[in-house]
């Protein structure tokens, strides 16, 4: 007769701090003792905020909403009585009728998430940990659930969507916007070269569906793909080869270009491997050298361009 396994978590207690662990994923329990101190005083907080406690605000947008956000927040209300627990990048700020809370991420493009940690994810979490109740408590739980800190949809979907020319789909939450009546969120993914919109629409459309969303707007944009073999790419590889002595393999990346607007065009350089990534960055820069550098590619590859055989 097999035996039940059990799957140990760490979790840190929303009173006092302290890391225990839950022998069930299904534990909900967000406090270390089961019947002491913690236990007492997360009813309390759980009591009151049924009472008197909501979100009444939450926001987090930039210009650029496909971006990962550095910044969210949210106000609730509730009874002066009970303190919030603290977290990493988080601030709770006591307000004259509640709370503001406050996630610190990291900014990133949008095509690369997992290279920031998104402010939404960070709150959501928080506020997750926190008693709320009704619509609050399920909207807080379908984001902190399905998106979190997961930069490629995989808790979205239900698996990883991936291949080996593009890697795995990138998924961000870019903004979230409304009050105690609504919430409003953007979503921004990106799947895959070699997959189709069929691969991932239909299971993120439904994933929203199922609990209580209502889709306002979808905009898809047809994705640009060359291989390795088309003459276009071929003669630009030999002239970057030429030029730089690096011979590794063109890249499939998920951010979007002007390349989309004319026929047979594809996206060339500026950024080099092992250059830091600055772009969408509060102080993006490129090294003089290397501008200098990527002048004199781009006016070889002109160059070999021109003298291409037309088809």
């Amino acid at each position: 007769m097999a035996g039940k396994k059990t799957v140990s978590r760490e979790r840190r207690c929303v009173i006092c701090g302290r890391v225990f662990e839950v022998k069930s994923a299904r534990e909900k329990r967000e406090y270390c003792d089961r019947k002491g101190p913690c236990y007492w005083k997360w009813n309390e907080m759980r009591r009151k905020l049924r009472q008197e406690g909501r979100v009444t605000e939450a926001s987090a947008a930039q210009a650029r909403t496909a971006d990962l956000l550095a910044h969210a927040e949210a106000k609730l209300t509730g009874p002066a009585c009970i303190s919030l627990p603290e977290a990493e990048d988080i601030t709770v700020t006591r307000t004259e009728d509640g709370w503001k809370v406050e996630a610190e991420g990291v900014s990133a493009h949008g095509s690369h998430p997992e290279q920031g940690k998104n402010a939404i994810g960070l709150l959501m979490l928080y506020l997750n940990r926190l008693p709320l109740t009704g619509s609050t408590r399920r909207v807080v739980s379908f984001l902190a659930e399905k998106f979190g800190l997961d930069p490629y949809g995989a808790r979205l979907l239900g698996k990883r969507l991936e291949d080996d020319l593009s890697g795995p789909m990138s998924c961000n939450l870019g903004l979230i916007e409304g009050d105690s009546g609504s919430i409003r969120v953007k979503l921004n993914y990106r799947y895959p070269v070699t997959k189709t919109v069929e691969d991932c629409q239909p299971a993120v459309k439904a994933a929203f569906e199922n609990a209580g969303w209502k889709l306002e707007q979808s905009v898809h944009k047809e994705k640009l793909y060359y291989p390795e073999t088309a003459p276009l790419v071929k003669a630009l590889l030999e002239t970057y080869r030429t030029a730089t002595a690096d011979h590794a393999p063109p890249k499939c990346i998920g951010g979007g270009t002007y390349a989309k607007v004319l026929p047979n065009t594809v996206a060339f350089g500026p950024l080099f491997e092992g250059d830091p990534v600055t772009e969408h960055q509060p102080d993006e820069f490129i090294d003089l050298d290397r501008l200098v550098q990527n002048a004199q590619i781009i006016a070889q590859a002109m160059v070999k361009l021109a003298n291409l055989p037309l088809e």
